[in-house]
């Protein structure tokens, strides 16, 4: 496709889920990207590098329609899609199978919405099927058809599920379900340290989460590791933390470099009841904060002895994942 012709196409329909706009893009010039408004993605922004250049597979779109609508639904503020974002963005989403998280991302859609109990909110398949990350408003409307079914959700008619007419809203069970603690057989694993690039520790924390943390969480203990790509905690994104945390079996916080983030997601598993399992670089580990310095941390330096540390632990104290079971 020429230049001229994917502007055009830009301009007529949103790059991630092809539906028309209401409204066109605006071009910010200065920073070489587009603001684009979509009743189907939320408001989110998108480089020129990445609708022109980066071979976004039609998954990886779906995905980040949902996660970019979700951002914008929950915080108000607007994604940026860039090619060095765009895959840790995808990375958020739940498996393509993963049936129990999308519906909880549903139920946490409807609560969210609700100014109070009992409240019908509007829920179209054609428009708002990206928000528990279904891939259409036939996948949408099984998640619907399925918390109705559980008790979760009622909704006025059957044909509410797609005109939106009636509305639906969360029964006492679906209130409870929302703040329900995982069930022991999630198959995720929260990884909360810093993701800087910068300090003493920036490369080797790259390092030790490539070739040690998330290998021994996927490879050896059969969990799937979650991570929030930001150096620290912005508040902006609380809402997109918590969802993730509550979704997991445990929780690995890595305290080198002491971030105010990685605490703060730590402390709230803990009180959820999660199991936290601590790390810290050796040469960092005097400066741990005094309500964390008194856990059992690894303390680690050499990157393969961490992964085994780490994978040893898990096994102790959580035992081996769903994913490794099924092998």
């Amino acid at each position: 496709m020429s230049y001229v012709d994917s502007i055009k196409q830009l301009h007529s329909q949103c790059p991630l889920c092809d539906h028309p706009y209401r409204e066109s893009p605006h071009h910010d010039i200065d920073r070489d990207l587009y603001w684009v408004v979509c009743e189907v993605c939320g408001r989110y922004g998108i480089t020129d590098d990445v609708f022109r250049f980066t071979p976004l597979t039609t998954d990886a779109k779906s995905l980040l329609s949902a996660v970019v609508r979700r951002h914008f639904d929950f915080t108000g503020k607007q994604e940026t899609i860039t090619s060095e974002s765009w895959e840790a963005l995808v990375s958020q989403a739940p498996d393509k199978n993963d049936v129990t998280s999308k519906v909880r991302y549903l139920l946490e859609y409807i609560a969210h919405k609700s100014i109070f109990p009992g409240e019908r909110i509007v829920l179209k398949g054609q428009t708002d099927y990206p928000i528990c990350f279904a891939g259409n408003a036939d996948e949408f409307e099984f998640y619907v058809q399925y918390a109705t079914e559980a008790g979760f959700v009622q909704c006025a008619t059957e044909a509410g599920i797609l005109t939106g007419r009636p509305g639906c809203w969360l029964t006492t069970g679906g209130w409870e379900e929302t703040r329900r603690i995982p069930t022991l057989e999630s198959p995720y694993a929260f990884v909360a340290m810093s993701f800087s690039k910068e300090g003493s520790h920036g490369s080797v924390l790259a390092r030790a989460f490539q070739d040690a943390i998330q290998p021994a969480i996927e490879d050896d203990a059969g969990y799937q590791a979650v991570r929030i790509d930001k150096e620290q905690f912005l508040g902006d994104i609380v809402f997109e933390i918590i969802a993730r945390i509550k979704e997991c079996r445990f929780v690995v916080a890595d305290a080198t470099g002491h971030k105010n983030g990685v605490y703060f997601e730590a402390g709230y598993a803990m009180g959820m009841g999660l199991p936290v399992i601590w790390m810290c670089h050796k040469d960092d580990l005097d400066d741990a904060h005094f309500d964390t310095s008194h856990l059992n941390h690894i303390v680690w330096d050499d990157i393969g002895e961490l992964r085994r540390n780490l994978a040893n632990r898990i096994l102790a104290t959580i035992g081996r994942g769903p994913r490794k079971r099924q092998e």
